[in-house]
């Protein structure tokens, strides 16, 4: 490989199969490396790789991509065939190009709808804090887990898993408010916060980040007044992904709080060792 060029690589791999099993194409634990982008280090002018001049990889097993001359023959072709989609790459100017990827309608929707997590309840966990009206976890299990083998409750009774995240969500919403509010005050005409350094030290590490994160949004988004219930909600679902959401469902339910209930405290058990 030349140093003074930068490389573009695809890995398809098969324990990335949740979309697109290429095992018919490539046999069984298939791990191919396809080069679709080279350009130069430092004039960052990117070089034509379907020139077989180019294709410098080719003899130690990478692969290249398909080449089509238009758009219409490359769209036919992800249509009717196995494929996770292609890429088009645009002339900005200078030798400089962009690279964007276009799949088929299928594709575009399962990546929408089907987070692809390898564990089902952190799909259904990622499903739930995307909050879409029109697309709820009783859609992603229809379309992708019908089979879903539901929790059981201490009485012997099947879990909701809508009630199952909403009841844990809640709960981290209302102690973080609880925190917040006992840490904090807030100056809306000065949007200055004031915080209790004291009582604050007191809080594990995991709950003192999420506090400082939430001081930073009172003061540049939630900056009219002190944040509600509501902000928190929305902080957890869209300010977070889904592995920050699973360490705090971790920390609760080894660290249940006071005031939280037996049915409360037997669900963050009960995800806690769906997730883990």
């Amino acid at each position: 490989m030349n140093k003074e060029h930068a490389y573009e690589f695809v890995l398809i791999h098969h324990e990335n199969k949740h979309i697109i099993d290429y095992t018919n194409i490539l046999g069984d634990e298939y791990k191919e490396l396809v080069h679709i982008n080279t350009r130069n280090r430092i004039t960052l002018q990117e070089y034509d790789i379907n020139s077989s001049s180019i294709q410098e990889l080719f003899n130690i097993g990478v692969r290249y991509p398909s080449y089509f001359s238009n758009i219409a023959d490359a769209n036919t072709y992800i249509n009717n065939n196995n494929s996770y989609g292609l890429i088009i790459k645009k002339s900005i100017g200078d030798g400089i190009s962009k690279l964007f990827k276009i799949s088929s309608n299928y594709i575009a929707h399962r990546e929408e709808t089907d987070p692809c997590h390898p564990n089902l309840w952190m799909n259904i966990l990622e499903v739930y804090m995307k909050n879409k009206q029109n697309y709820t976890i009783k859609d992603y299990i229809a379309n992708y887990n019908p089979n879903i083998n539901l929790p059981i409750d201490n009485n012997g009774k099947p879990i909701d898993p809508t009630y199952l995240i909403h009841t844990i969500i809640s709960t981290i919403k209302d102690c973080l408010y609880n925190y917040y509010k006992s840490t904090t005050t807030y100056n809306p005409t000065y949007k200055r916060y004031k915080m209790n350094k004291e009582l604050d030290k007191q809080f594990a590490p995991i709950i003192q980040y999420h506090l400082a994160q939430l001081r930073n949004l009172q003061i540049t988004t939630f900056n009219k007044k002190i944040i509600t219930c509501s902000n928190i909600y929305y902080y957890l679902c869209q300010c977070n992904d889904v592995k920050n959401i699973k360490t705090l469902i971790q920390f609760f339910a080894s660290n249940p709080v006071n005031e939280m209930q037996p049915r409360t405290s037997m669900c963050f058990a009960i995800m806690n060792s769906m997730i883990s």
